[in-house]
C-alpha cells in the first residue's frame, strides 16, 4: 500500500494535477513593458523619449508616453515573424494623461486590397490605471498582424500605457 501511495505521489508530482481543464489554452505571442530601450525595436512613433514614470503597479518602473496629431497610428508594431491563423487577443494596462481624453490600443489585420481592417480595441478615458482585455479576433493571415496605439487627432489627447500582451487561444 505504500509502494502505491509512493508511486502517486511521484506520478503527480511529474505530470502535476489540476482542479479543473480550460477549453482554451493561451499562448504568449508578444509582451512588452518598454522598461528598457530594446523594448522599443520594431515600433513606429515611438522610442525612450516617450519614457514616463507612471505605473500602474510594482512590476514596473516605466510607461510609454502616446499622443499625436491628424495622422493615425501614433505608434505601430507589425509582426515581422509568421503568425498562424487562430484566434488572438491584446491586453494591457493604461489610462488617459491628465486633462486629457485617453486614446486607444488595437490589435488588427488589412483584410483586402481596398485597406479595409478587422480589429479589436480597447479604449483608456480613465485618469486612474486600468487593465483591459479586448475581444477575440480571428486572424486569418490576410496580412501582417498589428498592434496600433493612438490618441489624439483633431482634439489633442494622450494615454499612457504598460504591459502589453498578445495571446494566441488554442
Amino acid at each position: 500500500m505504500k509502494k502505491i501511495l509512493i508511486g502517486i505521489m511521484i506520478f503527480l508530482s511529474i505530470f502535476g494535477c489540476s482542479d479543473s481543464v480550460s477549453p482554451e489554452m493561451e499562448q504568449f505571442i508578444y509582451s512588452n513593458s518598454f522598461e528598457k530601450e530594446s523594448d522599443f525595436e520594431g515600433w513606429e512613433g515611438i522610442c525612450s523619449d516617450n519614457w514616463k514614470y507612471d505605473v500602474p503597479n510594482d512590476e514596473s518602473k516605466k510607461s510609454v508616453f502616446i499622443s499625436g496629431g491628424c495622422v493615425i497610428p501614433h505608434s505601430k508594431y507589425v509582426f515581422k515573424t509568421y503568425m498562424s491563423p487562430g484566434y488572438y487577443t491584446i491586453e494591457c494596462w493604461g489610462k488617459a494623461y491628465p486633462k486629457t481624453f485617453g486614446g486607444e490600443v488595437s490589435l488588427k489585420y488589412q483584410i483586402d486590397e481596398n485597406y479595409n481592417f478587422s480589429s479589436v480595441n480597447i479604449g483608456f478615458s480613465d485618469s486612474v490605471w486600468t487593465h483591459k482585455v479586448s475581444d477575440t479576433l480571428f486572424f486569418d493571415k490576410s496580412h501582417d498582424l498589428t498592434i496600433e496605439m493612438n490618441a489624439g487627432g483633431l482634439v489633442a489627447s494622450a494615454m499612457l500605457i504598460d504591459n502589453i500582451i498578445v495571446k494566441k487561444l488554442e
